[in-house]
């Protein structure tokens, strides 16, 4: 349970979060940290996905580094409600939060294009860790040789 005022509350895990948390610690060493994600997992490097969908990286191998101590992640969770005046957060679980600082930096969703057949087994998006995940299970269980990219992200 978080229960104090925090310096600085991070929403969001992406590649803009984790760099604003690791300048932030840098630039306050002291200072209380928190990143919110929706996410139910660690902050990992998205270019790397390929890497662990050819069995390449492993999941530890992308995460990103964290260059405090005095950070915590409240993963699995989404910020509802701020309070700007209160200075507070709500989340998902109805916590609130005080904040000094808050930095919303959720990230981007793909684009995904409204062509007949995006739902058929064996076509995937290619954009979080789960994503990689289910794509890496089809290719060794159907045994896939080749592949049609659509879209030419980093990604992609």
């Amino acid at each position: 349970m978080i229960d104090r005022r925090i310096n600085y509350i991070i929403i969001g895990s992406s590649a803009a979060g984790i760099s604003a948390l690791n300048t932030l610690a840098r630039l306050d060493p002291t200072a209380s940290l928190l990143c919110i994600s929706a996410n139910n997992h660690m902050p990992y490097n998205t270019c790397f996905l390929i890497d662990v969908i050819a069995g390449i990286k492993s999941i530890e191998q992308i995460l990103l580094r964290i260059m405090s101590k005095n950070v915590q992640f409240l993963l699995n969770t989404k910020v509802i409600a701020i309070n700007r005046t209160k200075k507070s957060i709500i989340t998902s679980d109805n916590s609130e939060i005080l904040y000094q600082k808050l930095i919303i930096a959720t990230g981007v969703r793909p684009k995904i294009p409204l062509i007949t057949g995006m739902q058929t087994p064996g076509v995937f998006q290619f954009h979080t860790l789960h994503d990689a995940v289910a794509l890496r299970a089809w290719i060794q269980t159907k045994k896939v040789q080749r592949a049609v990219i659509v879209g030419g992200g980093l990604t992609g």
